[in-house]
């Protein structure tokens, strides 16, 4: 506890002595008065080429002024960027000019993924909020070799990056900097019905993101603080002079065919079954803020595959949904705590607990998103099979906006399965935003599980307090779930559980810092779990970071402390070794590094050593990316585990590693190969996935998808092909 103790004294040290850091890198107010940006019409349609060399371009007014927000929030960005924008009766259109002396040689995309990541490429997006809102809004970012990222943002917290939206965008390269158009349809932005009558009073809000990735710069129109991001939406511009046309059909039919070929069982027995299947999706955009999504024999087959994971810990494993139904605008049903407790969670449809897909006959999903009021209605079909009964999935969500970025909420889950088994879950929420530095969220829920004439009832509650500046980051998030509070359509870590996580990092960047060094940023964090029902501690964590770097590079180095405490009172398994039930201490040390993750070549690396209940823990892992060019991109990661002297008999050593690697062929944005292997030596499982994937049009595609699943201790294995075509078709 004295090394505790001196660590502890060392952080609170360099906080409140250091007079030479910085404090003129301030959490900046909103501006009163927005600044104002104007477009202007076309009369003649542009080719969507990425030049920007139409007379209209030329004629355009040049928005110029970007201001960083990394590293010298405020200060002129040292990297140009002139945008222009335009509309017609059909599109709204974005011309940018990035500038960069260095050319092809100094642009930084790792690979050509979609949705791709924001720290690692250099990109220009914008960020549009046509109701005024300042709370909600979409956004569009592209990179130079034009790769498409879109998003929807729900009060700056909840980010919705699988909503894939119809838009064009081309790029051109030159030596002096490179070129981005952007053409978004109004049908897929949505403004408000009466902006067409009023043409002269239109004003959007919006801003300009650029992040210039060789040197770490990040700058923006208008500007904003770095501790809040781009999408607050109260830090933005007023685009004005947009003469919008009334507002037409906005339907989109999206029609599959999917052809399966399956041996089960394996090679050995030689049972092939084939299967053709064919099932479509409707976007209708019923009014200006309302959505209804219909889905019909609905299939999954192109979706990105679950991960492989080690669990050395007393907790569910959490694996993100991957579907493209649930995850377009499923920020509205989102709410809890997303480490212990949602009460509503998709993946509890259409998968069982080993995530095996269960058939989905329909689905439906009306969403209507006002200033004042959110409206959300879920409805999935789920079809019998040999394990399961046929179930009805319904969520309902209500929310009521009030002040600037605040609201309260309820919504209500129900699952009914043939028979007699009925589970609803009753939820109220809210959310509390004090300024632009303070966030309060919390949540109360309760189940209600019925089957055969008996009724149980369990709670679960969460509450959540954040504090964010320029200088530090605070939180403290608590977590109740009852011994009976069974969310059967949402996700829960642990039964019978108080957690309590605190964290406070403060932020250095001290005059006197290396010039590789961008922020110092040691933090405190803990991390308590305990019995709801006696308030037992069952297990605790005091990690402390004496050392963590963020360079300017991009790169990050980190040291972490971690006092442990466990204690247990029936026995547990880890990997197949008991553990007696006691109390337990240890302590654990790790070293994390990663290198600049936007290079062509890039390593993470974390070594963790210490104890492990009675026993000792050795953890390992290595991420290695290369990248020759952005077409091709190969990542390969190995996660190994060293467990000793464990258990009862503490004579036991278990070792296990997980290997991923992964390949990523692209022709260009639209054609690309990917691969996936992965192997869990505990598990004894080997599994590839190969996905051949062309966007012949926007949003239509074909999918050719191969996928294997082999288990050596049984000597199984599962081959599986699909062909998968769907068509998009805009009315």
């Amino acid at each position: 506890m004295n090394t505790i103790k001196h660590i502890i004294r060392f952080v609170l040290l360099l906080e409140f002595l250091n007079p030479r850091v910085s404090f003129s890198q301030h959490t900046f107010e909103p501006p009163v008065k927005l600044k104002e940006i104007y477009s202007s019409r076309v009369t003649v349609p542009l080719v969507i080429d990425g030049t920007l060399n139409e007379t209209a371009w030329k004629d355009a007014k040049v928005i110029r002024g970007f201001k960083q927000v990394e590293p010298l929030q405020g200060e002129s960005a040292n990297f140009d960027t002139e945008v222009r924008v335009l509309f017609d009766d059909t599109y709204l259109y974005i011309g940018a000019y990035c500038k960069d002396t260095v050319g092809v040689e100094g642009l930084r995309t790792p690979n050509l993924t979609r949705d791709f990541s924001f720290e690692n490429n250099d990109l220009f997006g914008f960020t549009l909020d046509p109701f005024n809102t300042r709370r909600n809004a979409v956004a569009f970012q592209v990179t130079p070799y034009g790769t498409q990222r879109d998003l929807q943002v729900f009060d700056d917290a909840i980010i919705d990056l699988d909503w894939d939206a119809l838009w064009y965008s081309k790029t051109s390269i030159t030596d002096a900097g490179w070129y981005v158009e952007i053409a978004v349809p109004l049908s897929t932005i949505r403004y408000p019905k009466d902006a067409a009558q009023h043409a002269d009073s239109v004003s959007w809000g919006i801003n300009f993101i650029r992040v210039h990735r060789r040197s770490n710069e990040t700058s923006a129109f208008p500007g904003f603080p770095r501790s809040l991001g781009t999408y607050r939406m109260t830090y933005v511009a007023a685009l004005k002079g947009i003469d919008l046309p009334p507002a037409g059909r906005n339907i989109r039919l999206n029609p599959y065919v999917v052809q399966k070929a399956q041996a089960s069982g394996g090679e050995q027995n030689g049972k092939v079954q084939l299967a053709t299947k064919v099932g479509g999706d409707l976007k209708w955009g019923i009014t200006e803020h309302s959505t209804l999504d219909l889905t019909v024999n609905t299939d999954f087959a192109q979706a990105d595959v679950d991960r492989q994971v080690i669990n050395l810990t007393r907790f569910s494993v959490y694996f993100p949904e991957r579907r493209q139904f649930f995850l377009e605008n499923s920020g509205l049903f989102v709410t809890g705590d997303p480490a212990n407790l949602q009460p509503f969670f998709s993946r509890r449809i259409g998968l069982d607990a080993f995530g095996n897909p269960i058939p989905l006959l329909l689905g439906a999903r009306y969403t209507d998103r006002q200033v004042s009021r959110s409206i959300g209605m879920l409805y999935a079909l789920q079809d019998d099979t040999e394990e399961t009964s046929k179930a009805h999935f319904s969520v309902m969500r209500y929310i009521k906006n009030y002040g600037k970025a605040n609201h309260f909420g309820v919504m209500l889950a129900n699952k009914y399965e043939s028979g007699n088994s009925h589970n609803t879950v009753a939820t109220v929420n809210g959310v509390h935003r004090f300024g632009e530095r303070w966030s309060l969220n919390h949540m109360w829920s309760s189940s209600f599980d019925h089957e055969d004439g008996k009724y149980t009832i369990g709670s679960g509650s969460n509450i959540n307090l954040q504090h964010a500046t320029n200088k530090a980051y605070f939180y403290t998030n608590h977590t109740l779930i009852s011994e009976k509070y069974n969310p059967e359509m949402g996700f829960i870590s642990r039964e019978n559980l108080l957690a309590h996580n605190l964290g406070f990092i403060p932020i250095f960047r001290p005059s006197w810092k290396p010039e590789f060094v961008r922020s110092y940023q040691p933090g405190i964090l803990l991390d308590l779990a305990q019995q709801a029902s006696d308030l037992k501690l069952q297990e605790g964590a005091l990690n402390l970071f004496p050392v963590f770097l963020i360079m300017s590079s991009g790169s990050v180095l980190s040291l972490r402390y971690q006092y442990n405490w466990q204690h247990l009172d029936t026995e547990f398994h880890v990997l197949g070794t008991p553990i007696s039930p006691g109390s337990y201490t240890y302590n654990r040390y790790r070293l994390m590094f990663n290198t600049d993750l936007s290079r062509k070549f890039s390593v993470a690396t974390n070594a963790e050593v210490g104890g492990y209940f009675n026993g000792s823990l050795v953890s390992l892992s290595a991420d290695v990316n290369y990248a020759p060019i952005p077409n091709i991109f190969f990542t390969n990661r190995v996660e190994f585990n060293s467990i000793k002297n464990l258990g009862k008999t503490q004579t036991g050593h278990t070792d296990s590693y997980l290997l991923t690697s992964s390949l990523r062929l692209a022709l260009n944005p639209n054609v690309q190969l990917v691969s996936l292997y992965q192997y869990n030596s505990f598990l004894a499982r080997s599994t590839v996935n190969l996905r051949m994937s062309w966007q012949f049009k926007p949003l239509s595609f074909m999918h050719i998808i191969y996928n294997t699943n082999r288990n050596r201790l049984s000597d199984v294995t599962e081959n599986q092909g699909i062909m998968k075509i769907n068509f998009a078709k805009h009315f």
